[in-house]
C-alpha cells in the first residue's frame, strides 16, 4: 500500500511538474514568436528604408549630374567668350586710334585734350585707359601702383 501512494504521489508530482513545463514553454513560445514577429517587421522597415535612401541617392545622383553637365557648358561658353576677348583686346592693342591715346596719357595730356585729339569723349578715353594693352607693362599704359 505504501509503494501505491508512494507512486500515486510520484504520478501527481510528475503531472503538476510537466503540467508547469509546459505551460512554461507555451509561454517562452508564444513570447519567442511575438519577437519573432517584432524581428521581421523591423527587417521589414529597414529594408523599405533602404530602398528609398537608394532612391533619393539615385535622384540627387541625377541631379548633379545635371548640374555638372550644365557647368560644363557655361565653362566652355566662358572660355570661348575669353578667347573672343583676347581676340579684340589684341585687336585694339593695334589701333592707331588706341595707340595715339596711350602715347598722349603717358606724355601727360589731359582726358579732355586726348578726347579732342583722338575725337572721342572723354567716357570712352577713360575706359580704355582703365584698360590698358595687354602686351605692355602697367606703367607704360599709365597704370602706378
Amino acid at each position: 500500500m505504501h509503494l501505491l501512494i508512494y507512486l500515486l504521489f510520484l504520478l501527481i508530482g510528475s503531472t503538476i511538474t510537466l503540467f508547469i513545463w509546459k505551460y512554461s514553454q507555451s509561454s517562452f513560445l508564444k513570447e519567442f514568436h511575438k519577437e519573432q514577429r517584432g524581428i521581421s517587421y523591423l527587417k521589414r522597415s529597414l529594408e523599405k528604408m533602404l530602398d528609398e535612401i537608394k532612391s533619393v541617392g539615385s535622384d540627387v545622383t541625377k541631379e548633379a549630374n545635371g548640374k555638372k553637365e550644365s557647368l560644363e557648358k557655361l565653362i566652355k561658353e566662358a572660355d570661348q567668350r575669353i578667347k573672343e576677348l583676347n581676340l579684340l583686346l589684341r585687336k585694339q592693342e593695334e589701333d592707331p586710334k588706341y595707340m595715339k591715346i596711350y602715347q598722349l596719357h603717358k606724355e601727360g595730356k589731359s582726358l579732355n585734350e586726348i578726347a579732342r585729339k583722338v575725337n572721342m569723349n572723354k567716357g570712352e578715353i577713360e575706359l580704355i585707359l582703365r584698360l590698358p594693352p595687354r602686351f605692355r607693362s602697367s606703367s607704360e599704359a599709365g597704370w602706378s601702383c
